[in-house]
C-alpha cells in the first residue's frame, strides 16, 4: 500500500485499504471509470438503507420504514451517495455486519458459521475505514456483558471472533504507526500543521483589518 500521488511512492501509513482496492475493477487505461463509480456507490447507498430497514425491523420496530426514508432524504446521505468516498461503502458493511450480529445473537452467540461470518464482514468494516474498530468494540463490550452470550469465558474460548479479530487489528495500527512515522504522515501531523495554517491566515486577517 504507497502513496503513488507522491514522489519515490512511499509506503503509505494513513488510510485503511479497503475502499483503494474497491476501486481498482474500475481502472482502465484512461484512469478510473468514475461514472461506474458512482453507480456502485448509489447502489451501496440504496443497500445500506434496506440493510438498516431489515435491522430494524428484526429488532420489532415498527417505524423501520420512516426511519430509512427520513435517513435517505437527509443531506449527508444525499452528499456522500454521490461522492467518491470511503463513508458509503463502510455505511453499507456496518449495517450487514449489524444483522449478522443480530442473527448471531439471537442464535444464542454458539453458531460457529455465524460466528466466522461476523468476523470476516467486521474485518472488512474495519479495512474499508479505520473506524470499524469502534464497530468491533462495541460488538466486544455487548458479548461480554449483555446477559445470553455466555460473558468473558465464552468470549475467550471464540479464538476466530475475538483474538482473530484482535490480533489483526493489532497488527494494523502496528504497520500504521511504523509507516507513518517513518515518512511523518501522521493525522497529528496534519491536524497540527493545518492549526498552524489557520493561526497564520487569522493572523494575516487581523493585521489586514485591525
Amino acid at each position: 500500500l504507497r502513496s503513488t500521488w507522491t514522489a519515490g511512492k512511499p509506503l503509505h501509513g494513513k488510510l485503511a485499504p479497503g475502499f483503494p482496492v474497491l476501486l481498482v475493477p474500475f481502472l482502465t487505461h484512461d484512469g478510473l471509470n468514475t461514472g461506474a463509480i458512482r453507480t456502485l456507490i448509489i447502489a451501496m447507498t440504496a443497500g445500506g438503507l434496506f440493510f438498516m430497514f431489515l435491522l430494524f425491523r428484526h429488532c420489532g420496530g415498527s417505524w423501520s420504514l420512516g426511519l430509512c426514508i427520513l435517513t435517505g432524504n437527509s443531506m449527508l446521505v444525499y452528499l456522500y451517495g454521490r461522492s467518491i468516498l470511503s463513508e458509503i461503502p463502510y455505511l453499507f458493511v456496518s449495517f450487514i455486519a449489524l444483522l449478522l450480529w443480530d442473527r448471531y445473537e439471537k442464535a444464542g452467540c454458539c453458531s460457529l458459521r455465524d460466528e466466522i461470518s461476523l468476523a470476516i464482514v467486521l474485518a472488512v468494516a474495519f479495512f474499508t475505514r479505520t473506524l470499524g474498530v469502534f464497530l468491533i468494540g462495541a460488538i466486544f463490550v455487548r458479548l461480554v456483558f449483555l446477559p445470553g452470550c455466555g460473558g468473558v469465558q465464552a468470549l475467550i474460548r471464540r479464538g476466530f471472533l475475538f483474538w482473530g479479530l484482535a490480533a489483526l487489528v493489532t497488527l494494523w495500527f502496528a504497520r500504521q504507526y511504523w509507516v507513518s512515522h517513518l515518512s511523518e504522515q501522521t493525522y497529528w501531523n496534519e491536524f497540527v500543521s493545518g492549526r498552524a495554517e489557520d493561526g497564520s491566515e487569522m493572523i494575516g486577517f487581523l493585521e489586514r483589518w485591525l
